[in-house]
């Protein structure tokens, strides 16, 4: 063993888990501290002689050998402190006056003698301190030759150690004598503390306190001595392999252990091992649950199975001092626990498993588990002592949870002893309480469920019973009881067994005597007897006995049955008929249980027949199978049921054939139709077709009523029909049966089971079908007529059906014609409230011809109507009342719509008057606010907002010059929130410019005219339409693109072709919009129509035109409708970005959206559906449908999946395409209507038009009926193709002008308009002088622009009143800038006016022409 030397200098550590570290002193007391030096063993198994099993004391030898003096060590131990005081003084004396003396004797003077006293006295004084510092290290030997020459050193007392430091007068801070007292400790402490492989023995931490006080070490020294052996321990784990580095890892954890305990509460602060050594709290907390665990875990071993309660004391004593928790503690106490329940288990189990087991064995067996239970009792009784919280945690029932035997497999092995302690328990023949008890504790320390362990009893218990029950009987101690129920229930209280498991085994004993005595076949007097002897005994109930011989004796009959319908019609011989009769009676069965057995068997050949008939191709093949079960039926079943009763079989002949019994309302059935009368023969075919079939053995609860009338309706078809037989070239013959198949019939209904009521309505129901297939074709159009009726009548003749059964298929026939015309009308818009009254009034039910949801969405139609009517009124009472009562419809309900409908069409009136307005429709905005007051009528509503406060005075302007009623003026102006003064204001402004608004009105009523171009350009229809159809043949898609060109530039800003314009400098057009981009193609067909046209015509059509043909041509050309497209449009010379962005509609909009943004170009719903059918041709791109596929749930599963490959939800397949209507893509049709109900909608919006809302009705009626889509289609084109047109030259020069004016970024205002009104005069006055070359001497004439410009006087006017009835301040603006205008630059020089000028002077100014005309706002000369 090589010793190690560890001093109180700090050296750097490298750990194989620690960072290199510098550590730095425990104390500061260390710092100041010389080094020491200290040995000890560094392998942690150097001590292996020491004996484990004694206690925790250090070897001798653990301090080494003695210490011997050197130098002047000996002489300085001989003198005690005093005495070396004054040999010190002495010394230093005799050495100050030797070298005074030398001195003077050798210098011959005085102060020589004083150098030599000098020299000489420092000599001395280090002699002495010589002396004197040897004590400490004098005193440090002693004490390690004390303590060493000690032979247990915890025998060192504090006293003698303090008489050591006295001795030799130093104390324990001197660093010698202080080093030598660590360094013992340092090397007690290694020693006391067991190796890594061996563990703590629990008196460490007391021999080391006691050691430690026994030293006086205080704790901040004593404390880094513990850390020292850390470090120790750390460089030792640096030289060893894997296995001494978990064995060194073990001794650092028992050294935390033993410190904390050492130091107590101050080990937190004097032990610094997160500090120095880098690790956890939870690794400190670890290592001390660890080994107090062990500690306590060995303090266990000690418990026996006699534990009391002084021991449990001992141990909460001990659990407290190891510092575990109760957690812990009282997991291994139950552990404990455990294990010597387990060790009782396993030698039970060795005891039962033993192949050379005594006879005694299960005695020893119930002896081990004996002990197991007296344990548990006592740890139980342990538990409720009155002291026990003085106890060690633990204590209680005993369980096998977490141990050897908690797994499945050893389940059987505990289920074993348990069934062994059972069976000893019952062994007497009784069960005690206390032995129940006992079974209970039993059951739950095995772990066993309640039913395992109840059926391991049971049965048991079953034995144990069987067993005194078959002593009883033998003895007969049970037939000489007075009660034998009394007996038997005593038996069961003895054992604790159930009665009701009892009765089931006196059953099953009844049973296997029955199985006994039938063997032979059948039962004789003895075997009844012996058998009701058996069941008095037994008490066994007659309920029981019977199903008990049903079973026993019904299986021996059942198969004596089988074998007879086995044998077949040729085989049931008189033998067969002989076993069948002896079962039956032989078997001691009644009739009635007989008849169910052979019923049982013979229904089953009965349903073998049925499926057979069922399986087969033809109704021929069919009636053969069912004839084959009649014939069954009459030879084998009827035999069979004859036997088992004992008659004969000849006597059925004698019966008389069993008719069906009509029922007194079905005599006149039964006489008229023919069938009926035949199933009832007549004597004569009755003996011929011999002896009737057995009608006791049905079908009746084995086949459901429709399954049954179905085989007689085919056997019956088959009588009526005959036999059909197929020759070769596809001929085929029919064989007519005679009416004994109608007597077969009749058998058949017997055997299915049918009663005459339900015959009679097979019947029936036959020649109603055959009569109602006629008189739909008599009655094919709804009409009934005389020559009809006669044609009717003669069917009934034919077919026998009864007068009222034929009235009420004509009457339903009729109506429902009736039903399903009224449906369509509805759907169709083709049935009014009007309409309706007038078929009530003709004694219609229509409450039972038009369906709820029906007649509300009429209601809803027709208040719609009312709102849109442009009439202004409401009729409360017939809204309210008089409607919902002609529908039969809910009247609060009904009140919900009208409110809801109201609501909705307030705001949409309000937009689509403003849109009216802004295309100058003033009979289109009288309509809207006269909606708008009938929806105020229904709801009354609040003042409504816009955005443009003088648009709302616009509109209250038109109104008021409508003529309309003072009340629905005054209604209006406070929903508009028009002010009184402003009324009056627009009322005094209307009367004075009614002259000037008539010829404004004249001006903007250009209209468009089909034939425009007839004279312009007569081949402009021709080229576009064959351009579109050439494009359309090479590409299909080209036609819905050209669609879609023709919407986009209508909805922003009207049909001008505004989208066709590319960007410029000054403004931005709008193929760039959102809506546009990636979207809109087929520019450059559309600019190759162009080009033909202006090589045909140049500068006549214009491109607005161009796209209204194109999209009516590419409809045609993809099979749509056609119509008459209006023509004359201007084209624009900008376009508005903004207005692409924000007015064209988003797929992704709600159907209240979608009305709303179509409403504001004054659509209706009904238009709206319309035009979305346009999507019944073209693609979209993945990016605008993606949502909708994969996230939304309206939408058909499979569709959804069949797009999901082409757009996939990651944004790598935006412009992936996928047809709107994958049905027909490129057809014009209302396939895509038909998607949409099957909600197989491409985008959001579409399926939008059909998801529950107001549209449904629509598209149900488009999806079944193409031809109103076609029309109402082409009329919502027409009206699109009108959405504010340019037409005429001045509002088009007006226009452009305007559009300069947006193009230099300025902010538009009246004053501007009115700037812009003049420019076109002076434009107009330019043409003029042009073209007439009117000289500048020319004088002023009012009617100078009456030939080149005649409209110039009433545009200024118009735009002047608009512009002043919007600000009044404007009048005043527009005279003083003419004012301004005139008074400078007159013939190039300023000349001021008079003040007596007069304004009309101003208009004889000479040079008017050389005024010109420079405005910075437009940048135009």
């Amino acid at each position: 063993m090589n010793p190690s030397t560890l001093t109180s200098q700090r050296s750097s550590l490298r750990s194989p888990f620690l960072n290199p570290i510098s550590l730095p002193a425990a104390t500061s007391v260390q710092s100041r501290r010389r080094p020491f030096r200290v040995s000890f063993s560094r392998n942690s198994a150097a001590p292996s002689e020491q004996s484990t099993d004694a206690a925790s004391s250090p070897p001798a030898d653990v301090f080494g050998g003695k210490r011997e003096l050197t130098g002047v060590q000996p002489v300085v131990e001989k003198l005690t402190p005093p005495l070396r005081i004054v040999t010190s003084a002495i010394v230093f004396a005799g050495a100050v006056a030797a070298g005074y003396g030398l001195g003077l004797r050798l210098g011959k003077s005085q102060n020589a003698a004083y150098g030599g006293a000098a020299v000489l006295g420092a000599a001395g004084g280090a002699a002495v301190y010589a002396l004197n510092s040897c004590a400490p290290e004098v005193a440090a030997v002693n004490l390690h030759n004390y303590v060493a020459g000690l032979d247990d050193p915890k025998a060192v007392k504090k006293e003698d150690i303090e008489g050591i430091a006295r001795k030799y007068g130093v104390s324990k801070q001197d660093e010698a004598f202080n080093a030598e007292l660590c360094g013992l400790y340092c090397r007690f402490v290694t020693s006391v503390l067991p190796p890594g492989a061996q563990e703590l023995k629990g008196d460490e931490v007391d021999t080391i306190v006691s050691f430690k006080n026994s030293l006086g070490i205080d704790d901040p020294e004593a404390a880094s001595m513990h850390m020292e052996i850390g470090r120790r321990i750390f460089r030792q784990r640096l030289e060893t392999d894997r296995e001494g580095d978990l064995e060194q890892r073990r001794a650092f954890q028992k050294l935390i252990y033993v410190s904390t305990l050492v130091f107590g509460d101050a080990s937190s602060f004097l032990l610094p091992w997160k500090r120095v050594f880098k690790v956890t709290d939870s690794q400190v907390e670890l290592a001390i649950r660890d080994n107090a665990q062990r500690l306590y875990a060995s303090k266990l071993k000690s418990v026996g199975r006699d534990i009391g309660a002084e021991q449990l004391v001992k141990l909460k004593e001990a659990q407290r001092i190891y510092r575990l928790s109760d957690e812990h503690a009282e997991d291994l106490f139950k552990e404990h626990a455990r294990k010597l329940v387990e060790a009782n288990i396993s030698a039970a189990l060795r005891i039962l498993k033993s192949r050379t087991r005594s006879a005694t064995g299960i005695t020893e067996v119930v002896e081990e588990l004996d002990k197991m239970l007296e344990l548990n009792n006592l740890l139980i009784s342990l538990k409720n002592h009155p002291d026990a919280a003085r106890f060690a945690p633990g204590l209680g029932a005993v369980s096998l949870h977490g141990g050897d035997y908690d797994a499945d497999r050893k389940m059987d092995d505990l289920k074993l002893l348990f069934r062994a302690y059972v069976t000893d328990t019952l062994s007497t023949g009784r069960l005690e309480e206390s032995k129940h008890s006992a079974l209970n504790q039993l059951r739950n320390i095995f772990g066993l469920g309640k039913r395992e362990a109840e059926s391991i009893v049971l049965d048991v218990t079953s034995k144990v019973y069987r067993k005194r029950l078959s002593q009883s009987v033998t003895s007969g101690d049970l037939e000489a009881a007075d009660s034998k129920a009394a007996f038997l229930q005593n038996i069961c209280e003895e054992l604790h067994f159930d009665p009701q498991r009892a009765s089931q085994i006196h059953e099953e004993i009844y049973r296997q005597k029955l199985q006994q005595c039938v063997a032979d076949g059948e039962l004789n007097d003895d075997d009844v007897a012996a058998l009701l002897r058996l069941r008095v005994m037994l008490c066994i109930p007659q309920q029981t006995i019977e199903a008990a011989h049903s079973d026993i004796c019904g299986s021996l009959f059942e198969k004596v049955v089988k074998d007879a319908i086995a044998s077949g019609v040729d085989g049931y011989d008189a033998d067969v008929k002989q076993a069948v009769r002896k079962a039956a009676h032989g078997l001691r069965l009644s009739r009635e249980a007989a008849m169910s057995i052979a019923g049982k068997a013979v229904r089953k050949i009965f349903i073998n027949y049925v499926k057979r008939a069922r399986s087969v191709g033809s109704r021929t093949e069919s009636a053969k199978e069912l004839k084959k079960m009649i014939a069954f039926n009459t030879l084998v079943v009827t035999e069979l049921v004859a036997d088992i009763k004992g008659e004969s079989s000849d006597s059925a002949t004698e019966e008389p054939i069993k008719e069906p019994e009509p029922e007194v309302l079905e005599d006149e059935e039964w006489e008229s139709i023919q069938t009926l009368r035949k199933i009832r023969p007549d004597k004569e075919l009755a003996a011929k077709l011999g002896k009737p079939g057995q009608t006791e053995i049905t079908l009746k609860d084995d086949l459901e009523e429709r399954e049954r009338t179905d085989l007689y309706k085919t056997y019956l078809l088959f009588c009526i029909t005959g036999e059909v037989k197929r020759i070769p070239f596809g001929a085929q013959i029919t064989t007519k049966k005679d009416d004994s198949e109608y007597v077969l019939l009749n058998q058949l209904g017997a055997i299915l089971g049918l009663s005459t009521t339900e015959i009679v309505e097979v019947h029936r129901s036959l020649a109603e079908q055959a009569f109602r297939q006629q008189a739909e074709v008599i009655l094919a159009d709804g009409q009934l007529t005389k020559a009809r009726v006669e044609q009717l009548n003669e069917l009934q003749k034919q077919v026998g059906l009864p007068p009222q059964y034929v009235e009420k298929i004509i009457k339903n026939i009729t109506t429902t014609k009736m039903a399903a015309a009224i449906e369509t009308a509805i759907g169709q818009g083709r049935l009014n409230i009007k309409q309706i009254r007038e078929l009530k009034e003709s004694s219609v039910n229509l409450d039972s011809m038009i369906s709820e949801s029906l007649r509300e969405s009429l209601f809803k139609k027709t208040v719609d109507e009312i709102f849109s009517s442009g009439t202004g009124e409401f009729d409360e009472e017939e809204v309210y009342e008089k409607i919902p009562a002609d529908l039969n419809i809910n009247a609060e309900k009904a009140k919900n719509v009208v409110r809801e409908l109201a609501q909705t069409r307030l705001s949409n009136s309000l937009i689509q008057a403003v849109s009216l307005l802004r295309q100058r429709n003033r009979q289109g905005v009288v309509s809207s606010l006269n909606d708008l007051l009938a929806c105020d009528k229904a709801v009354p509503a609040k003042p409504l907002s816009w955005d443009v406060p003088e648009e709302l005075a616009d509109l209250f302007a038109i109104y008021m010059k409508s003529g309309a009623a003072p009340e629905k003026l005054s209604r209006l102006q406070y929903l508009l929130g028009i002010s009184d003064s402003m009324a009056a204001t627009l009322q005094e402004m209307g009367d004075r410019s009614q002259t000037i608004g008539a010829e404004e009105e004249k001006i903007s009523s250009a209209q468009l005219s089909s034939n425009y171009y007839s004279t312009t350009c007569p081949r402009t229809l021709s080229i576009v339409r064959n351009a579109v159809v050439n494009a359309v043949v090479k590409e299909h898609r080209m036609g819905a693109s050209l669609l879609r060109l023709h919407f986009h530039d209508c909805f922003v800003n009207g049909c001008d072709a505004s989208v066709l314009l590319d960007d410029t400098a000054n403004f931005t057009g709008e193929k760039t919009a959102p809506p546009n981009t990636n979207s809109l193609r087929g520019f450059e067909l559309i600019d190759t129509i162009k080009s033909q046209l202006e090589g045909a015509c140049p500068g006549v059509v214009s491109c607005a035109d161009i796209l209204a043909i194109a999209a009516r041509d590419s409809v045609v050309s993809l099979g749509g409708p056609s119509w008459t497209v209006q023509l004359g449009r201007r084209d624009s010379t900008t376009a508005s970005l903004s207005a692409a962005t924000s007015e064209l509609p988003s797929p992704s909009l709600n159907l209240n959206d979608l009305i709303t943004s179509f409403s504001t170009k004054g659509f209706t719903t009904k238009e709206l559906v319309a035009l979305s059918g346009s999507h019944t041709t073209g693609q979209a791109r993945c990016l605008v449908f993606r949502e909708r596929i994969h996230n939304e749930t309206n939408i058909d599963s499979s569709f959804a999946t069949s797009l999901k490959s082409n757009c996939t939800a990651s944004s790598g397949t935006d412009d992936n395409l996928s047809s709107l209507d994958v049905t027909s893509p490129f057809i014009f049709d209302n396939a895509y209507f038909k998607n949409l109900v099957n909600s197989k909608g491409l985008m959001h919006s579409d399926q939008q038009l059909f998801s529950g809302g107001s549209t449904d009705s629509l598209v149900k009626t488009y999806s079944t009926t193409a031809e109103t889509f076609y029309t109402d289609f082409a009329n919502a084109m027409l009206k699109m193709g009108s959405l504010s047109p340019l037409t005429g030259k001045s509002a088009l020069k007006l226009l452009d002008l305007h559009h300069r004016y947006l193009a230099i970024g300025q902010e538009t205002n009246y004053t501007y308009i009115v700037m812009a009104a003049l420019q076109s005069l002076l434009v107009c006055i330019v043409v003029a002088v042009s073209i007439t070359v009117i000289p500048t001497s020319a004088q002023l004439s009012a009617d100078f622009y009456n030939k080149v410009c005649p409209q110039a006087l009433p545009a200024i006017r118009a735009v002047v009143k608009q512009a002043i009835f919007r600000e009044p301040r404007i009048g005043a603006s527009l005279l003083r800038l003419h004012f301004h205008d005139c008074f400078v630059n007159i013939n190039g020089s300023e000349r001021p006016h008079s003040n007596d000028t007069d304004i009309v002077q101003l208009y004889h100014l000479p040079n008017p022409l050389d005024v010109g005309f420079y405005h910075k706002g437009f940048g135009w000369y």
